[in-house]
């Protein structure tokens, strides 16, 4: 359930439409780690399970994703190791892109 407990497993709104991290998986270790370089948070790292930091990693995540479009998002998280799905405007989401490992 994606009820933003973890910020790196949330539905965040970007300009119109909403992207979905989905780092909750075997593929994606490192993805927390990944996503933070990215972003360039790297400080963040060492907090990925720290329950006293979430509020500021989702807050981060949060004013961070709504500078850009989804589709600007899949271009940037594309090119990491970060798993994502995209989310229409409306409340269904569907698969737009699982990102790859870098290569």
């Amino acid at each position: 359930m994606l009820d933003g407990g973890i910020p790196n497993y949330n539905v965040y709104l970007t300009q119109g439409q909403q992207i979905t991290l989905t780092d909750s998986d075997r593929w994606s270790r490192g993805s927390f780690a990944n996503l933070c370089r990215t972003l360039g948070r790297e400080d963040l790292i060492p907090h990925e399970f720290n329950p006293e930091k979430r509020d500021e990693i989702g807050k981060f995540f949060t004013d961070t994703f709504k500078d850009q479009d989804r589709d600007e998002w899949f271009e940037i998280l594309s090119k990491t190791d970060i798993a994502q799905v995209g989310c229409s405007r409306s409340t269904k989401c569907r698969t737009i892109r699982r990102c790859s490992r870098a290569t």
